[in-house]
């Protein structure tokens, strides 16, 4: 029989050739091949990948890094899983973007792709007794059993759980919870316990999962079920005033009820959808589209005829047969743009001319409300202030869903909603704006974890039902950013992905920023930059990259490939590597924490002093 695993100690893994670590729980980096080559991973200390971990083999698989992917050979006598398949033994196979990679019950999520990948492990987030309570028939709770004791349930006064109805036996049953879920026993009682209306067995402990109902003996009244203690408030706000993304946004809240209607999750959405002005949307999404359709196919006749007054007749008609394709491409791209966004506006005033606006739901776990303006701080902050009064106990989370940039999402500047939000566990941006750090530089006081996404999450926007619809939420803002990203990446793979801690950002990697722009200002000076110019270039984005729009630099590329010249090596590079791995909890795909080259005032002064000259 395989021996049951031990919980691992959190580690991350960084898979990019540019970065290629196993990042320790003490932040200790340990390297290994990315050449091609074959190296063992296991146990022993000289393994070029090794892994701490009682029941991983001394020598457990072979792994080679290859066309982008990491390759896992099985030699291990207690086995090596992808995807909860068994891997066959001394045969190659590729571990998959967001795959996970378990090792004898050490159990790793990999996510591979983009400038820079981390695997985050979290195996060690397990519930713990105070996340949950017992409530009992008549409305009173009782606090659950520490993980190894056992508690009675009886008529007997000594029982923790005393019940004095009259088919309650003196010793009816026992009760004992381990790693988030509640057993029970029953003692051998008169009347017996039932589960959901079914009798359990005696002297044999019977799961209650959360939610579901115990009765002991005859009287219905005598019931007890286990239920979250303080649920996770997540505070919506919806931009649904952009016909293309209104759809999405509005159904986030209904996905999210219809897939964890039939259990008690330990999650509430309160929030607003703002959907606009309908004549503000035509006028800001139809209508551009038609003059973008219009100047843009006159432009193009005007090249034709230009090149045709400029050219001979073999060129001219070369030239003119592109231009030719260029111009129906462009029409049909045009056409199709511009129905959508017709068909979108359309829709918009239909549901205007329907009502300006609904009551919030009944629904058990969303409570959204619909409103035809905005969005508005204004409204926003009502709904904060609203949500902090009538759950003063709840741990609050930020849900911000639209379109976004730099400057704000789903309608909000950030500097707005840095000013309205105060302790918050996290703040979610879902808007495809990006964990650029002068976005983020204007919510540190706002929340300890920030998400965001460089992309949409296959068009439906951050899984809602996938994220909140759990039985347990980690204790610490740390590990509920990191599971609640892992739980995202798995139900709805996403191009981008990335969790930061805030206050560390802050405390830490802002000040080695600052420190590393005053050394990369001198080498410049110095004559290195050149090599400097060159880490900046080839530091660009994914999402716009060379003929791309803008110029955002991945910070974690940049980092690397200055450490790539012995000559740009300082104590301040290693503190600022040191600083952004702390600052990083988990990434997914193309997800990145980055900056714009140019420089600006939110980055600290020093960063962006020498950014503006370089």
């Amino acid at each position: 029989m395989q021996p049951q695993a031990r919980p691992c100690r959190p580690c991350r893994l960084a898979l990019d050739p540019s970065r290629t670590r196993l990042l320790g729980p003490n932040g200790e980096a340990l390297s290994f091949p990315t050449d091609g080559s074959v190296f063992t991973i296991g146990r022993e200390p000289h393994n070029a990948l090794q892994i701490d971990h009682a029941y991983v083999s001394r020598q457990h698989a072979h792994g080679t890094w290859r066309n982008g992917k990491l390759w896992i050979c099985d030699t291990s006598s207690n086995g090596t899983f992808v995807n909860g398949q068994r891997a066959p033994a001394n045969v190659w196979q590729a571990v998959p973007p967001g795959g996970i990679l378990d090792l004898a019950g050490c159990r790793l999520t990999m996510a591979l792709g983009g400038s820079q990948t981390i695997m985050a492990r979290l195996d060690h987030l397990k519930a713990t007794p105070d996340q949950h309570q017992l409530r009992l028939g008549d409305g009173s709770t009782v606090s659950v059993p520490e993980p190894g004791t056992t508690i009675r349930v009886g008529r007997q006064p000594t029982s923790e759980v005393h019940l004095t109805e009259g088919s309650v036996s003196r010793s009816h049953a026992d009760l004992r919870y381990d790693l988030g879920r509640l057993y029970v026993r029953d003692a051998g009682s008169t009347y017996g316990t039932y589960l959901n209306g079914q009798k359990v067995e005696s002297d044999r402990w019977t799961e209650v999962p959360e939610g579901m109902s115990l009765q002991f003996g005859r009287n219905p009244n005598n019931t007890l079920t286990m239920e979250p203690r303080g649920p996770l408030l997540v505070t919506f706000f919806g931009d649904s005033s952009t016909p293309d993304i209104g759809g999405q946004v509005e159904a986030q809240g209904g996905r999210f009820e219809r897939a964890i209607s039939n259990h008690s999750a330990p999650a509430l959405v309160r929030g607003t959808v703002a959907r606009g002005s309908a004549l503000k949307e035509l006028g800001l999404t139809a209508l551009p589209a038609l003059c973008v359709a219009e100047a843009g196919a006159g432009g193009a006749l005007a090249i034709a005829g230009a090149t045709l007054a400029a050219g001979g007749a073999v060129a001219s008609g070369l030239a003119l047969a592109g231009v030719g394709i260029g111009v129906a491409a462009f029409g049909v791209w045009a056409a199709r743009s511009t129905r959508s966004m017709w068909k979108g506006g359309i829709e918009a005033l239909k549901k205007r001319l329907k009502g300006l606006s609904v009551q919030p739901s009944s629904w058990k776990h969303v409570q959204q409300a619909f409103v035809s303006k905005g969005p508005s701080i204004k409204q926003f902050s009502q709904l904060w202030a609203e949500n902090q009064a009538r759950y003063p106990t709840s741990r609050h989370v930020v849900f911000l869903s639209g379109h976004g940039d730099q400057k704000g999402a789903a309608g909000l500047k950030y500097s707005e909603v840095g000013q309205v939000v105060k302790g918050a566990d996290a703040i979610f941006l879902d808007a495809c704006n990006g964990a650029q750090i002068e976005s983020l530089s204007q919510l540190t006081g706002s929340a300890r974890v920030a998400v965001a996404s460089e992309h949409t999450v296959r068009g439906y926007g951050f899984p809602l039902d996938a994220m909140f619809g759990r039985s347990n939420f980690p204790d610490q803002p740390r590990d509920l950013g990191a599971a609640l990203v892992q739980a995202a990446s798995q139900s709805m793979p996403a191009q981008s992905l990335v969790a930061v801690d805030l206050k560390v950002m802050k405390q830490e990697l802002y000040p080695a920023l600052e420190q590393l722009g005053r050394s990369l200002r001198q080498a410049s000076q110095n004559g290195l930059s050149g090599p400097i110019k060159q880490a900046l270039d080839s530091s660009l984005t994914p999402s716009n990259g060379p003929g791309g729009f803008g110029k955002k630099i991945d910070l974690g590329s940049f980092l690397a490939r200055l450490g790539e010249n012995p000559q740009l090596r300082s104590p301040e590079l290693s503190g600022a590597q040191a600083a952004l791995n702390k600052t990083i909890l988990s990434m997914v795909g193309n997800g990145t924490v980055s900056f714009d080259r140019g420089g600006n005032k939110a980055l600290p002064a020093g960063f962006s002093e020498f950014l503006s000259r370089i």
